[in-house]
């Protein structure tokens, strides 16, 4: 029971410092999260996105917790850029979320411009994913991505780029790309 006060105290550096880990992991995903048409708030619930968020956030935590705490410990104690670093994590998200975002719209459009030309604007039905109307071809082609985005491993290529461009550098090996075979 004397455990407890000591690990909630307020010279307790290393819980500090693994909250700030967790909250610069968790604010590049929520970007993430925000923007992608896979997990948006239509169709997923909050708790499963908050899941997602939290599962693909905590590799990194150990790697961030170590950098934070020998960035602190070479400026004596004060690190004053925590909400800079929060929203540079947060437009990093964004960013790699947009990436995810472009493809399926412009999937959309192809899919519309198609109906557009076939006479097939008459079967216009409301997606919910991106809360708009929008053609039966159209929807196809976003579902088809969507299938081929996950099938073909490409979500774990965004994961990749996420585990990679965490300040503390890569720490997982099979996100790295392998050499080739000769």
């Amino acid at each position: 029971m004397d455990s407890l006060p000591s690990l909630l105290s307020s010279g307790n550096r290393e819980l500090m410092d693994w909250t700030l880990a967790f909250l610069l992991s968790m604010s590049r995903m929520s970007g993430f999260l925000a923007v992608s048409p896979f997990f948006s708030r239509r169709s997923m619930t909050r708790t499963a996105r908050f899941g997602v968020m939290a599962a693909a956030s905590f590799p990194i935590v150990p790697g961030l917790a170590d950098e934070i705490a020998l960035r602190v410990a070479e400026q004596e104690g004060a690190f004053p850029a925590y909400p800079v670093v929060i929203l540079k994590e947060l437009a990093l998200g964004l960013f790699l979320g947009a990436l995810t975002w472009l493809p399926v719209r412009g999937l959309e459009l192809a899919g519309v411009i198609l109906d557009t030309q076939r006479g097939a604007t008459q079967a216009e039905d409301y997606d919910v994913i991106f809360s708009a109307q929008t053609t039966p071809t159209a929807v196809f082609l976003s579902q088809l991505f969507a299938g081929y985005f996950f099938a073909a491993g490409i979500f774990l290529m965004v994961l990749g780029m996420f585990y990679q461009a965490s300040p503390s550098g890569p720490r997982w090996t099979c996100f790295r790309r392998s050499r080739p075979i000769r």
